[in-house]
């Protein structure tokens, strides 16, 4: 071989490996563009002036593993199916959205259960709205506003793996707290319910998810966008302006002046037009609706004085802490009773705080949505402190918790990397097995309930004195006069399955009550047999004027549900039979 090929081929060489160097320093920067290393172990706080960037640590791996987010998704489905519920929810509030829903395509925004609605001034438009629409396509079947419910939470699921992946998380934490979230009974109740819970945790999600967008591209229509998903969240719940406000002073507090000034601009310009309605309409920019929540007591609507209104602060927050996120969290219904519920709250709850701590200057803003939203809900009254409130803080709530993990035992074994997230993943798999257990409880009785239901038995899973309930308000729906109004005990759902206006009878005396029959023009009753109150309040009211009433329908089952007629006139008592007495007839 010449010299001229021998240095040709020399020089060939050292191109080739010169080459091989850029791909693999190309490689090695891709790597870390996709964050292969955790934020978690990366951002220190800023106050140091620190890059927080680590030195490389021993050269283990964390396990971890990847599979397609589209076949998390699917398993996600194929559980939340086999749970899917499709009976009406029995609570009424989908029957008060859908009755302001109908008023929209009435050209008004009003509560159509009642002869005399007057404007809604105290819940929000959007979900209303979202169910005229499905009114207007497919009638009054609460069914496609279940399936849009379980779209919304898969939705949900999706943002909460790009969440979870933004702030770090590992495959296996990431895929756990996913397949949890399917697997939950307590959640997944919720991806099949026509109320705003599903919506609710999809746009709250999706809010806390482009907070980080942008921040990172800091322009002025991010931040205009993301006061509008903040309002969304409002527009959706009340309670959700928690939302808005957690945002507002994380930016406050860390004096971010423009991208303050543009989200207050679009949380302005999209809230005016409402609260300016519910001023001129009520008097009230969030309307009375919320004053008798918080201030008056639900039975006797009398003030709560300072000291009951504290009472019931801590009472629900007792509740809401000890009881329903535990519940929540582990998903098995008896749990959270003795000391069990103490020693899970004070660890986890430790735990949990302390990853908020530790990443405080990040996460800010979600800290502060849980601690106000919290604060919000144990204000209202105490039947509303349930687990169905919290369901919106799951993963905040577990991110946290998975945080604390990580962070306290990078103090107790900084060096070690892998050891922290093994036993992360030991915590998350003992969540998931309880998670399991609830799961495969559940199904005992929600999958016959489902399969009972698709062979056509539309009472499936409903308790007899609802079955009855609902046969009563169906009957009143086919015999009675459209414009006639009927007493019940739940008025919205006697709306939605009679389609009559309906009212609810006060807690008090059989006068008191009567009266009121009268003064509203009341033709009907519907007299169930589920309400302790009916019991306590409805019941001596008819023994009382029995004269009065009809008995026009007796529901199939049993214990049977009764339409009573009003009388305009008293009945006249007629003797037609005779009994005999020591041998002797009388009348």
């Amino acid at each position: 071989m010449s010299a001229a090929k021998k240095r040709k081929k020399a020089l060939k060489k050292r191109k080739n490996s010169k080459r091989k160097t850029e791909e693999i320093k190309k490689s090695s920067k891709n790597v870390f563009e996709k964050e292969e290393i955790e934020p978690i172990d990366i951002v220190k706080s800023e106050s140091t002036g620190d890059t927080g960037i680590e030195e490389p640590e021993i050269p283990q791996k964390i396990p971890d593993f990847r599979i397609s987010l589209w076949i998390l998704l699917a398993i996600s489905l194929i559980l939340l199916l086999t749970t899917f519920d499709p009976k009406v929810f029995l609570g009424g509030d989908n029957a008060y959205y859908l009755s302001l829903g109908r008023s929209i395509l009435h050209g008004t925004y009003a509560n159509e259960v009642s002869p005399n609605p007057a404007p809604e001034t105290g819940v929000p438009p959007l979900y209303p709205f979202i169910l005229a629409i499905l009114n207007l396509i497919f009638g009054w079947s609460f069914l496609p506003a279940k399936i849009l419910s379980l779209i919304f939470y898969m939705l949900t699921l999706w943002i909460w793996f790009k969440f979870f992946k933004r702030i770090g998380f590992t495959n296996v934490l990431v895929y756990g707290i996913i397949l949890m979230a399917s697997l939950n009974p307590r959640l997944a109740e919720y991806s099949h319910w026509e109320i705003t819970e599903a919506l609710f945790m999809f746009i709250s999600s999706a809010t806390f998810l482009y907070y980080f967008i942008a921040k990172d591209k800091n322009r002025p229509k991010d931040w205009f966008i993301l006061g509008f998903l903040s309002v969304l969240c409002y527009f959706t719940r009340a309670s959700g302006a928690s939302v808005s406000i957690a945002i507002f002073i994380t930016m406050l507090i860390n004096r971010k002046w423009k991208p303050l000034l543009w989200f207050s601009i679009a949380n302005v310009l999209f809230l005016a037009p409402w609260l300016l309605r519910n001023m001129l309409l009520g008097g009230e920019a969030v309307g009375g609706f919320y004053i008798d929540f918080f201030l008056k007591n639900p039975v006797t609507q009398e003030r709560l004085t300072v000291k009951e209104l504290l009472a019931k602060f801590l009472k629900n927050s007792h509740k809401y802490i000890f009881v329903n996120f535990p519940r929540m969290i582990l998903a098995l219904s008896g749990f959270g009773m003795g000391i069990q519920k103490y020693f899970f709250v004070g660890f986890g709850g430790s735990l949990a705080i302390f990853g908020a701590i530790r990443t405080l200057k990040k996460y800010l803003h979600i800290a502060l949505y849980i601690v106000i939203y919290l604060i919000i809900h144990s204000l209202f009254f105490e039947a509303a402190a349930q687990v169905r409130y919290l369901v919106v803080l799951f993963p905040f709530v577990v991110g946290f918790f998975l945080i604390g993990i990580l962070e306290f035992f990078k103090l107790v074994k900084p060096s070690d990397k892998p050891f922290r997230y093994r036993v992360s993943y030991i915590f998350l798999s003992f969540m998931l097995l309880m998670t399991l257990t609830g799961y495969i409880i559940g199904q005992f009785k929600t999958f016959p309930e489902l399969r009972a239901y698709v062979k056509g038995n539309r009472f499936a899973g409903i308790k007899p004195s609802y079955v009855g309930f609902i046969q009563a308000n169906e009957w009143i729906r086919d015999h009675c006069e459209p414009e006639a109004v009927v007493l019940s005990r739940k008025p919205r759902l006697t709306w939605y399955f009679s389609h009559h206006k309906s009212l609810s009878y006060p807690y008090a005396g059989p006068d008191e009550i009567w009266e009121f029959i009268y003064e509203n023009n009341i033709r009907y009753m519907v007299v169930d047999r589920f309400a302790k109150s009916t019991i306590y309040y409805l019941i001596p009211t008819i023994s009382k004027h029995v004269n009065y009433l009809d008995v026009l329908y007796k529901s199939k089952v049993e214990p049977p549900t009764y339409v009573v007629r009003v009388r305009a006139q008293p009945k006249k008592i007629v003797i037609t039979d005779t009994l005999i007495i020591n041998g002797k007839r009388k009348k």
